[in-house]
């Protein structure tokens, strides 16, 4: 039986489906893993996963790549 320990994530961004579509894409071409959560439920229908449909779909990514990933986000925003 094997003792691994999973990675523990933490949530870099929550925003609406379009933007975090291309922050996704923006972290994976630096070959950060993302997890994508509420995305497809974020997308078709955000009211059902937040309270008023406000930052439906968030990121999280493994807690060595927080740093690398809210660097490129700011990035990303301040274009």
């Amino acid at each position: 039986m094997s003792n691994q320990v999973e990675p523990s994530f933490k949530e870099v961004y929550s925003g609406d489906f379009l933007q975090a579509s291309l922050i996704q894409q923006l972290l994976e071409e630096h070959e950060i893993p993302v997890f994508l959560k509420n995305g497809l439920m974020g997308s078709i229908e955000p009211f059902a996963v937040s309270a008023g449909g406000f930052n439906p779909v968030s990121i999280d990514v493994p807690n060595q790549y927080v740093e690398d990933a809210l660097a490129l986000i700011r990035e990303l925003e301040s274009d």
